[in-house]
């Protein structure tokens, strides 16, 4: 009897703790999340995404932080003008009374505000409840009216100045350009022209520029280092003629014999709806065979190839933007639609020089507008088209619209660039190639600091590539280097060294260089004039001959100046172009050659 009730005994004492264990478990499961540093009183748990509740309000806060500091470096937290941190970086200091400076009063207007905002979507979207929407805002409220101190800003930033053209040269305004890099964002529009970001230093940032009439531009770059700048240009081309057809019926067709064979298909708005009635669309081609269009060529040439992960170097034989909306609307063919398109071949041979023929296979890529990289998606059958420029295009059958693109992966060199300087400063790398293809260096590998070797750049290795570099030294000065040029072995390595100009008597060059050819009604390669001695300004001017009609002379910066435009007259014409730094001058002949004749296919030997 003694012994049963002694087992009875020790069987209740291990219930009773086995029942505190499950307690203990039970109030730690249901213990209340933190927001801002305050106990809400919910409870955490798992939300629909399969994170808890306390991770999805820290990350919240955080992207708030973010998004507003990068809101406060570019002048949007607030409708006034900017403060001196949103203008040139410079932080600014809290007065003895401890008020907020204009930089940190409009980085926290922009942080309340994305809280607010970001709070009431977890609540549309089911995180939290209406009750607990209102628990959240009441300590967003609370900390607003605190006047909580943000986390001071923990890098300077640097600035990225960009000048948006045309492939004739002619600059365009209102230009909306929006930069993101993850979380953090900018945007800006441009005037004459210009544009100017401050962004976070030493960070890849996509940008998106758009503009009325205009083909959408993606242009990835990495911001240069603390307190450094670089200045890039960007050119944009006008989109093609709207045509409008009704849901279910049209074959459209574009310049250079772009098309897309519309017939049969349902079409569906952003929201997944069917979309009857009228469509407007616009193909818009770009001629990479022409160095001034191949500037409006879209993202980096840089391809992830199906079933690759990582990315390659490639190089273009065309490149259409097929765009159709509906009311100012973008619309879409519906889930399994297939449309057969058209992309004009702009090169009579590949990049071995072997002529296209019919039935060639070639990769098709879609422009991933996040990243501004490739993403091969499919192939495309190489087809005879007579009003394609080389009369051949790629036909392929597509799923959705944006860019697409006809192109192989590149024969590659590696390229070591190095450039020097007698002060800090920031580089950007140009390169150029007479190889016949469709390429140019990716700007996100090719910012660099002044006296840093870059890593490996691919470059072609089927032509000459010349090089030079556009530098901002810390002082804000601008130069460009001399031109170095090479002939790369395939999967060869070369090292270049590019050298600022040093001081002397005034020295102006061309590039590029040697008589230049065109055709008329189509852009001419831009000339660029540029100081090969180091200036803080330099004016220029024609002093003898004449430029072919429809080219001038543009001011691009305090010491550039570029030769572009559309010639609208045949014949052979030389011009003397003078520059002046106000103490000494210098000239340079130009010549050129236009022609009557439409330009030829281009074929490689």
């Amino acid at each position: 009897m003694y012994q049963t009730s002694k087992s009875r005994l020790i069987g209740l004492k291990v219930l009773f703790a086995v029942m505190m264990l499950m307690i203990a478990a039970t109030v730690q499961a249901a213990h209340t999340v933190e927001f801002l540093g305050q106990d809400t009183g919910i409870v955490d748990r798992v939300t629909a995404s399969g994170e808890m509740l306390g991770d999805v309000l820290a990350e919240l806060d955080q992207d708030c932080k973010d998004s507003s500091l990068q809101a406060a470096l570019n002048g949007k937290g607030s409708k006034g003008s900017k403060g001196s941190h949103g203008s040139k970086g410079s932080k600014g200091s809290k007065g003895s009374d401890g008020d907020l400076d204009d930089f940190d009063k409009a980085r926290a207007k922009a942080y309340f505000k994305c809280l607010k905002k970001e709070v009431k979507k977890l609540r549309k979207s089911g995180v939290v409840s209406k009750s607990e929407e209102k628990v959240l805002k009441a300590i967003v409220k609370a900390a607003k009216k605190a006047g909580i101190i943000l986390d001071p800003d923990p890098m300077t930033q640097s600035t990225v100045n960009g000048r948006v053209t045309l492939p004739d040269g002619s600059v365009l305004d209102g230009v909306e350009i929006l930069a993101s890099a993850g979380g953090e964002g900018a945007s800006t529009t441009s005037a004459n022209g210009l544009f100017s970001l401050d962004l976070l230093p030493d960070t890849v940032y996509v940008l998106r520029l758009s503009g009325a009439g205009l083909a959408d531009q993606i242009v990835p770059v990495k911001s240069p280092a603390e307190d450094g700048a670089i200045s890039i240009g960007i050119t944009m081309i006008m989109r093609g003629a709207p045509q409008t057809f009704t849901v279910g019926a049209g074959n459209l067709v574009g310049a250079d014999g772009a098309a897309v064979d519309v017939n049969g298909i349902n079409w569906v708005d952003a929201m997944g709806n069917p979309v009857s009635g009228e469509i407007t669309a616009t193909i818009t081609p770009v001629d990479v065979s022409n160095s001034a269009a191949l500037g409006a060529f879209p993202g980096e040439f840089s391809g992830i190839a199906t079933g690759e992960v990582e990315d390659d170097s490639i190089v273009s034989f065309g490149v259409v933007e097929f765009e159709f909306s509906q009311n100012g609307e973008t619309v879409q063919p519906a889930a399994g639609q297939m449309v057969n398109v058209l992309i004009p071949i702009y090169f009579g041979a590949d990049q071995d020089g072997n002529p296209f023929v019919g039935g060639e296979v070639i990769p098709l890529w879609s422009l991933n507008e996040d990243t501004g990289v490739w993403e091969q998606d499919g192939t495309g059958v190489v087809v005879a088209s007579p009003d394609s420029p080389s009369g051949w295009a790629l036909q392929a059958n597509v799923s959705h619209f944006s860019w697409w693109n006809c192109d192989v992966s590149m024969n590659a060199a590696s390229a070591f660039v190095t450039v020097f300087g007698d002060q800090p400063g920031t580089a950007v790398v140009r390169a150029t190639t007479d190889a016949e293809i469709g390429w140019r260096p990716n700007t996100v590998e090719t910012v660099l600091a002044v006296g840093v070797t870059s890593g490996a750049l691919n470059v072609p290795s089927t032509g000459e590539v010349c090089f030079s570099a556009d530098i901002t030294f810390a002082d804000g000065s601008m130069t460009t280097t001399l031109e170095v040029c090479v002939n790369p072995a395939p999967n060869g390595m070369v090292n270049i060294d590019l050298f600022a100009p040093t001081v002397g008597p005034l020295n102006i060059t061309s590039t590029p260089m040697g008589t230049v050819t065109g055709f008329v009604d189509f852009p001419v390669d831009r000339v660029r004039i540029y100081p090969t001695t180091l200036e803080t300004s330099v004016s220029y001017s024609i002093v003898a001959g004449s430029l072919p009609a429809g080219l001038s002379l543009i001011p691009t910066s305090a010491t550039q100046a570029e030769i572009a435009g559309v010639p609208t007259m045949a014949g052979l014409f030389s011009v003397t172009i003078e520059g002046s730094d106000g103490t000494e001058t210098d000239t340079i002949i130009i010549d050129y050659d236009i022609s009557s004749d439409e330009p030829p296919p281009e074929f490689s030997n």
